[in-house]
């Protein structure tokens, strides 16, 4: 990897995601949940994209999630309805456009209310 035999300068370093929000989000059932990497960036001035996916394996909610704009720097999903509360889990796809292309992520825990 070039990171770790050249120097700052001359490697492709991993793009800096960031949450333009609390990486916790708490919304009542219904409710628009607006998703925003804004402020992401990449030291060394690549392009970067962006995927928002729904990662349904950790959270209590296990129904379906469409995440709409889930490839630019800001998305959205609606809040599904819930008889109890359920918590969700959103992860950010941050990759730069760097040689080789490097990827970081960040999740958020949305937790709906009845």
């Amino acid at each position: 990897m070039d990171w770790c035999t050249k120097s700052f300068d001359e490697a492709n370093d991993p793009p800096l995601p960031k949450l333009n929000h609390s990486n916790n989000i708490e919304v009542k059932s219904g409710n628009r949940v607006r998703l925003s990497a804004k402020g992401t960036s990449d030291p060394d001035n690549d392009p970067v994209t962006y995927y928002w996916m729904y990662y349904r394996e950790p959270g209590s909610y296990q129904g379906v999630i469409d995440i709409k704009d889930k490839y630019n720097e800001q998305a959205y999903f609606i809040a599904p309805q819930v008889e109890k509360q359920e918590t969700l889990h959103i992860i950010l796809q941050v990759r730069d456009k760097g040689k080789p292309e490097l990827t970081r992520y960040k999740r958020i825990i949305v937790t709906i209310l009845p």
